[in-house]
């Protein structure tokens, strides 16, 4: 009984100190907040990108920021290029690409570690079949562009 008793009374001792409260709370290795004029935002490191937004001239990006893309392509005077249909996507042999005015464009093709895998150039044209049957299987970047209008293009293109 006396052993019942002491197992009891250690058990109990034990529950009562294995009890933790968990508070709401960020776990980062640092941060800081800015603000302008109305427009306050508190930041921490450590956090996975999860959304993007721009309202005018304010853009603001959630989670590890990397290098801009449009800097280090080159792309910071260009805007838009609209009317572009890329198909079949996924591919597995080649990829159509499509365009609504017939120009001169610049076609690269990037893997995701940003080494440029294949280029082309469509002249006075508005549709180029692009084969990549030698390329394995992966997640490639397209990038389109139009060096008379300044506009480019970009597209996330599954080779099968």
């Amino acid at each position: 009984m006396k052993s019942i008793t002491s197992l009891l009374i250690l058990f109990t001792s034990l529950l009562s100190f294995s009890q933790t409260a968990i508070k709401k709370s960020s776990i980062d290795s640092g941060g800081v907040s800015t603000t302008n004029g109305t427009l306050s935002m508190v930041y921490t490191l450590g956090e996975v990108a999860v959304q993007e937004n721009t309202n005018g001239s304010i853009h603001i990006s959630e989670g590890f920021i990397g290098a801009d893309m449009m800097s280090s392509l080159g792309l910071d005077s260009y805007t838009q290029l609209s009317g572009v249909q890329m198909y079949p996507n996924p591919a597995v042999n080649f990829v159509n690409l499509s365009f609504s005015t017939a120009a001169t464009y610049d076609i690269s093709i990037y893997d995701l570690l940003g080494k440029e895998v294949a280029r082309h150039q469509l002249v006075n044209t508005n549709t180029k079949r692009i084969v990549f049957g030698h390329l394995p299987s992966a997640v490639y970047v397209v990038l389109v562009k139009n060096e008379d209008t300044k506009q480019f293009a970009t597209y996330k293109l599954i080779k099968e």
